[in-house]
């Protein structure tokens, strides 16, 4: 699939679906993703892991390129364990793609901070009238 759609993998850590086998083995799935001519997502493949590791997503990231052509671009989330990841990779010349962080998870890390700025100015002013 990578080889027909790779010139952008999109690798999104769904932290939100756990798969539990049991309560001592849960793990975290990450979806690999390429976009047809359309723009349109097609599952190019997925990880299972069990920790939330950088050397965890280095390892996986690093197959997905040695056993598919490297892409342009990898867009990625803004989640922090990613972003060492992919400065090692291209440290390391393993990868010397563009890195793009995904927009709505830039959007969303905006919004939770502004909610938050709000949040501190609301309780700000309520100190200041009483």
């Amino acid at each position: 699939m990578l080889s027909k759609f790779g010139e952008i993998v999109s690798f999104e850590l769904c932290k939100d679906i756990q798969i539990v086998e049991n309560e001592d083995h849960k793990y975290v799935l990450a979806l690999l993703t390429v976009f047809d001519n359309n723009c349109r997502p097609i599952l190019a493949g997925f990880f299972l892991f069990r920790r939330e590791q950088v050397s965890e997503m280095f390892k996986a990231i690093k197959l997905m390129l040695k056993v598919h052509r490297k892409p342009n671009a990898i867009i990625t989330s803004g989640y922090p364990p990613l972003l060492p990841v992919m400065r090692n990779l291209n440290k390391l010349g393993i990868f010397q793609g563009l890195h793009l962080i995904d927009r709505e998870s830039v959007l969303e890390d905006v919004k939770f901070d502004l909610k938050e700025i709000g949040d501190r100015l609301s309780e700000t002013v309520k100190t200041e009238v009483l």
